[in-house]
């Protein structure tokens, strides 16, 4: 299933294909944060893998940090 969360004041690009409804709260994983700028914080087991494939991402900047 696809959820679809907003964070901030994002501006129509025209780029969406088919419109999903935003979901309340936040997904059932990991941690997100607004205070400065956007992170999202989760644990990574030892054989997962983080994929910035431009194919699948047009612009991301995100901070990946490991806890055990």
């Amino acid at each position: 299933m696809v959820k679809k969360f907003v964070y901030g004041t994002p501006f129509e690009t025209e780029a969406v294909v088919k419109e999903i409804p935003s979901s309340e709260g936040n997904p059932d994983y990991g941690t997100f944060s607004t205070e400065n700028g956007f992170s999202f914080t989760t644990k990574l087991a030892d054989d997962d893998m983080v994929s910035t494939n431009a194919a699948f991402f047009t612009s991301v900047t995100a901070l990946m940090i490991q806890t055990t």
